[in-house]
């Protein structure tokens, strides 16, 4: 059965922005992926609150911000549908959001969303296993989805849609077929010859290095640069690749031909120690060496001997020089790889090391594609301490409002017993209110509560009241239970991790080399600040300012591609695999347009493709005359279905007239500002009146097989046999069957005539 199939892109159609598309099938509209980025964020946003309230259901393929790093934001515009993702892409994908919320706040005001925004979409994302079928509203409704093992990240997803257990749509993007230290590559035999599928192509025309000599190009410049006393800044991801980045690096300091021993590796990020430590509990997700590993000689290869976890730039500067520095975020346009840029870009001995291009507009990619430049200027955002007037101002307005908070507190109580006090005389509480109005200006700390106050009595018949008494306020907390005991908060239990202190030959060693890498910072100053600062303290009001500084760019920089997706070639030889029937491209460049169409189609015989742009609507429906509209319930309920044949399929005959601007109009009046026809604009078909409707010929709707009916017959202890293609019954009645599929029953009208055109009636709905 043909399924009415739409498609449209919110972001990521084009280049390399955020994916975000949506996709409809039938009634039932998929959100793929929901992704973030700073320099895209607006206009995903303004696509979800034009789309949202229609989405059905949400899927990610990956936990890394291009892919997810809007959900969060959705509750805010009131989208609550189903999530659907991997264990591994929903905590991962944490922690990709915790590092940005994180590294945002600490150097400016981010009210885009909150850590509690975060814990609250992932709280409600239902995880799926690889292979896992999982049917959207219900087995009844025939819409199944399955994630599909795609590489690049853990948790990676390719999915695929099933309509009926006929149609099969695809979703792939940011694959990788190669088999890495970590993980395994896309599941091709899970795809055979899909309806529809969605892919991107961004890597078309780049011929990838191989493995080894990426690798020997990191050796070496590692080696080069820590041997002349210089240092090493990485850049990677929060969750994804750094899983990657850290297994190679570690793999690199156990191998003794490489004598790196010496250097210290360290990696920096909001949310390292927990990323690790969620990864070794995630090795059914990874390469089979690894599971082996683990299964035999119960050996984690996330439990690493060189790899140091920093949450501080404070921690990373007391590590002595040389060192490695693997620091998030990928692209450098905030966080601790920013940071660490600006400190270290300024001398010649050290090397900058980008492992991924980034999306466009980001200080990384701006780095790679101006090679050779002397200095940069950038936009630096810090958070400082209040001082002077404005710490007085803001000191003032605290003070103002810790007085109110009493005084509101009290008010507050005074109104409870009011209205719980509602069913007393007037007299009484005229008497209570004035008790009130006394205590209020001699102690304000009393509560007048009445005496047995638990046993309110109202009525008409009402008893005496007794005296009143001035009591202290207090609110018991109550312990609360469940059905297994006392409830408790795990938070209460855990322990602080206790960070040794360190060596003070070593704090010596690290402040002598500052010059190398952290000229502009004194880590020991700042510590010996807080050892000597209350605790309160700490917390000062604090502001955030922005200033324009011209880095310079002394040092080495290099690009070394470890993103782990397809090449080009390898693209094209998964299409030709798979052989997909139809097929959307996103994130395709202008230039290679015309010469991907035709390396595609020489490949996959008979395909036809999409290359949609912004907002535009691409109809993949199969069947050209089908269409989808909407039936006003006068309507629907006038309707007589008949069922076909032993189909589970009930049909109707309908007259109406299309009304393509009714369904739009009463969408209008619901916003102030005029739609355009999208995705979500379906026409509506009105009733017309009994005076103009006609009658009409009959029409028989089955494909009736003469075999089938033969055997009916027999069953019914009737004579029936073929002769010369026509089936003859009872030496009377004659059946034959045209070539454009027309039966006839020919035979004197007897008997046997009228039961065997009964039978043929019966194979038919007939409206």
């Amino acid at each position: 059965m043909t399924s009415i199939v739409k498609f449209q892109s919110l972001s990521g159609f084009d280049d390399e922005a955020p994916h975000c598309h949506l996709l409809q099938i039938d009634d039932f509209k998929f959100l793929l992926d929901c992704g973030w980025a700073e320099q895209h964020h607006e206009k995903i946003i303004d696509g979800l609150k034009r789309h949202g309230r229609q989405i059905d259901a949400i899927l990610i393929s990956h936990p890394d911000l291009l892919h997810c790093g809007m959900l969060p934001y959705l509750g805010k515009l009131g989208i609550t549908c189903p999530v659907y993702m991997t264990m591994p892409t929903c905590k991962m994908g944490q922690m990709f959001l915790y590092d940005l919320v994180l590294a945002r706040n600490a150097v400016e005001d981010f009210e885009m969303f909150t850590l509690d925004d975060v814990d609250a979409v992932f709280d409600r994302a239902i995880q799926l296993k690889h292979n896992q079928t999982e049917a959207v509203r219900g087995q009844d409704y025939g819409l199944q989805i399955v994630p599909v093992q795609a590489g690049h990240m853990i948790g990676g997803t390719s999915w695929k849609i099933v309509k009926d257990e006929e149609e099969q749509f695809v979703y792939c993007v940011d694959a990788n077929h190669k088999r890495e230290t970590h993980l395994n590559g896309i599941q091709l035999d899970a795809f055979d010859k899909p309806t529809l599928m969605i892919t991107d192509c961004s890597t078309y025309g780049y011929q990838q290095e191989r493995r080894a000599t990426r690798t020997e190009r990191l050796v070496r410049r590692i080696q080069n640069t820590t041997t002349k006393g210089g240092n090493v800044l990485i850049t990677t991801d929060t969750a994804g690749r750094a899983l990657e980045m850290a297994l190679l690096l570690e793999g690199l300091w156990n191998d003794e031909r490489f004598n790196l021993s010496r250097v210290n590796l360290v990696m920096i990020s909001n949310v390292a120690p927990s990323m690790i430590e969620a990864a070794k509990g995630m090795i059914e997700w990874m390469s089979e060496k690894i599971i082996s590993r683990f299964t035999h000689k119960r050996e984690n290869v996330f439990d690493l001997t060189r790899l140091k976890l920093r949450m501080s730039i404070e921690e990373v500067a007391r590590i002595p020089e040389p060192k490695v520095v693997l620091a998030t975020p990928m692209d450098m346009d905030t966080g601790f790889s920013r940071e660490l840029f600006t400190m270290m870009a300024g001398h010649p001995k050290n090397a900058i090391i980008m492992s991924s291009k980034s999306v466009k507009g980001s200080l990384c990619r701006k780095i790679i594609e101006n090679e050779g430049m002397s200095s940069i200027t950038l936009e630096m955002k810090q958070r400082v301490p209040l001082v002077g007037p404005e710490l007085e101002e803001f000191e003032k307005q605290r003070e103002q409002e810790k007085g109110r908070a009493p005084q509101e507190k009290h008010a507050k109580l005074i109104k409870r017993l009011q209205e719980e006090s509602s069913d007393e005389s007037d007299n009484e509480n005229e008497n209570v209110v004035a008790k009130k109005k006394i205590v209020k200006k001699k102690r304000i700390y009393d509560i007048m509560m009445p005496h047995h106050q638990q046993k309110k009595e109202g009525g008409f018949f009402k008893k005496a009241r007794k005296e009143k008494f001035p009591m202290f306020p207090f609110n018991e907390n109550r312990i609360k239970w469940d059905d297994y005991g006392e409830i408790i908060n795990p938070d209460d239990y855990k322990t602080h991790e206790l960070i040794p202190e360190s060596d003070p030959s070593n704090d010596d060693l690290a402040g002598r080399e500052q010059s190398v890498t952290f000229g502009r910072h004194n880590p020991n100053h700042k510590k010996k600040k807080r050892a000597d600062t209350p605790e309160e303290e700490e917390k000062m009001p604090t502001k955030c300012i922005k200033s324009r500084e011209q880095v310079s760019i002394r040092c080495n920089i290099e690009f070394i591609d470890f993103e782990g997706r397809v090449d080009g070639e390898s693209q094209l030889q998964i299409l030709s695999t798979i052989k997909p029937k139809e097929l959307i491209l996103i994130r395709t460049k202008e230039k290679y347009k015309d010469k991907l169409i035709k390396d595609i189609k020489s490949r996959v015989q008979g395909i036809k493709i999409h290359m949609p742009v912004h907002h535009e609507l691409i109809d993949a429906t199969k069947e050209s005359f089908i269409y989808q509209l909407k039936l006003k319930d006068s309507l629907l309920s006038n309707l007589n279905f008949v069922r076909v044949g032993s189909k589970d399929i009930e049909v109707a005959r309908i007259r109406g007239r299309v009304d393509y601007f009714g369904g739009r109009l009463e969408l209008q009046e619901e916003s102030d500002e005029p739609r355009k026809l999208e995705i979500d604009d379906i026409p509506t078909l009105q009733p017309v009146s009994n005076t103009y409707s006609s009658g009409h010929d009959t029409i028989f709707i089955n494909d009736t097989k003469l075999t089938d009916l033969k055997s009916k017959l027999i069953e019914m202890g009737m004579q029936a046999e073929f002769i010369g293609g026509n089936l003859v019954c009872n030496e009377k009645v004659s059946i034959k069957k045209s070539a454009n599929g027309v039966i006839q029953v020919e035979g004197a009208l007897s008997e046997e005539y009228f039961i065997v055109r009964k039978e043929v009636y019966a194979n038919y709905a007939i409206v």
